[in-house]
Formats: C-alpha cells, structure tokens, sequence
C-alpha cells in the first residue's frame, strides 16, 4: 500500500514539469537574449528592456561551467540556471519593476570568479 501511495504522490507531482515554463501569456513574443559565459565575464546580446516584457534568456558558457543569477537591487535572487560549455539553457523573466539588476556568476569558476557580473537596465 506504500508503495501504491508514494507512486501516485510521484506521478500526481511530475505532471506539472517542466518547471521551468515561460512567464509570458500566449501569443506573446518574448524578447530573445543570446548570453555567453567566459572566464571572467558575461556578453549579453541587450542588456536594456522595458518593465513588463517578457524576456527569455538562451545561456551558454563557452569554457567551464558558471551560474547565471539575476539579482534585484537589494540582491535578492529573482531566476537562475546553469551556463554549460557545448549546451544552452533557457530561462525567462518578467522584470515588473524598472530598475538595475546584476548578473553573477554563481558558480566558483576560477580565479576572479568575483569580478564575473553584468548589469540590466529595466525602464518604464
């Protein structure tokens, strides 16, 4: 009977993956941004957009692995995924509130792993 439950507990919660959905409406059409990770620095194809569209970031390392987390301004973690040599994941965001956000690095990477971030503009 365990085994029954815990069964269809698993199924009842897996359903709902993949976890990772966007959060734009459908029809919407997200701005798409191309993010390359790099000893020790990020290159975001745009770094300024509107508060309330939806953007949809494609991330990549091209040399070790590295974490791509987004931080409001009181550094508070707002979305994150891995950036991965030979693989991109995707992520998306919704900034509401207009503002400068970081990009760091979350992931020990070498060296100057500190000095790895980038900033988003978001305005009205």
């Amino acid at each position: 009977i365990l085994i029954v439950f815990m069964l269809a507990v698993t199924i009842y919660t897996l359903r709902e993956l993949p976890y990772n959905q966007p959060v734009y409406s459908a029809g919407a059409e997200p701005t798409v941004v191309d993010v390359e990770a790099m000893q020790f620095g990020w290159e975001l194809s745009q770094t300024q957009f509107k508060a309330g569209e939806p953007v949809e970031f494609k991330v990549k390392s091209n040399d070790v692995n590295h974490g791509f987390g987004i931080y409001d301004e009181d550094m508070n973690i707002l979305t994150q995924t891995q950036a991965m040599p030979a693989y991109t994941n995707e992520v998306y965001i919704t900034f509401d509130e207009p503002g400068t956000y970081e990009v760091l690095c979350m992931e020990y990477c070498g060296l100057a792993h500190h000095a790895m971030t980038a900033e988003i503009t978001v305005t009205e």
